[in-house]
């Protein structure tokens, strides 16, 4: 499975946690850089309501 791929599946992972628990998606992560990524992402969809 490619990289891209596997991110994409943590993505829909992280979405539905916060969707269902309310969970910080950071707390999935999993390497350091990716933080910042995610803080982006989560930001720019705040931002696109």
């Amino acid at each position: 499975m490619s990289p891209a791929k596997i991110n994409e599946l943590f993505d829909t992972l992280r979405a539905a946690y916060a969707r269902q628990f309310g969970f910080n998606p950071r707390h999935l992560t999993l390497a350091p850089w990716h933080v910042e990524l995610e803080e982006s992402r989560l930001a720019a969809s705040l931002a696109g309501r």
